[in-house]
């Protein structure tokens, strides 16, 4: 990883790129945080206004997902592929979608297996129809790497530091 050298990086295309690697993860832990996060985001026009969202999002991170939300997420992400998968696609998606559906747990810290399963065939679908802006989610990384954005063709670690005001 590589420090930001070029000072033109503003706190807003950090925390925006930050946002948008980490949304599709928040929304699956509650929708209402997304928003808050969103109209944060939408409303910050200084150095510490930034600082806060960035907390925001670090924050979220650490809460378990709510079902509900992450069943919406879930069709969301959905959206990016139904107009492009085959029938038979389509008919493994809702199977999946409607096993985790079944599960009777609020929340979780750790996807449970039926709700893995429907994540799994997201990420399937990811590979065969790509779209470059899920690739960078957070959401379907292996690894937890929430504060890592790619900026000019670097990647770099966003930490508090990046926003000392």
């Amino acid at each position: 990883m590589t420090e930001v050298k070029d000072m033109t990086v503003t706190f807003k295309k950090l925390t925006e790129k930050l946002w948008a690697r980490n949304k599709y993860e928040i929304m699956a832990k509650g929708y209402r945080f997304y928003k808050d996060i969103q109209i944060s985001l939408r409303e910050a026009e200084n150095c510490r206004e930034y600082l806060d969202v960035y907390l925001e999002i670090k924050n979220q991170k650490e809460l378990p997902f709510c079902h509900g939300d992450f069943l919406n997420t879930c069709e969301h992400i959905w959206g990016y592929f139904k107009h492009k998968t085959t029938e038979s696609e389509k008919e493994q998606f809702f199977t999946l979608f409607n096993h985790a559906r079944s599960l009777t747990a609020a929340s979780y810290t750790y996807f449970p297996p039926e709700c893995r399963k429907c994540a799994a065939y997201l990420a399937y679908l990811l590979e065969l129809y790509p779209v470059s802006y899920l690739k960078e989610s957070s959401v379907f990384l292996p690894e937890n790497k929430w504060n890592v954005i790619k900026i000019n063709n670097e990647y770099i670690t966003v930490t508090r530091r990046h926003f000392s005001c």
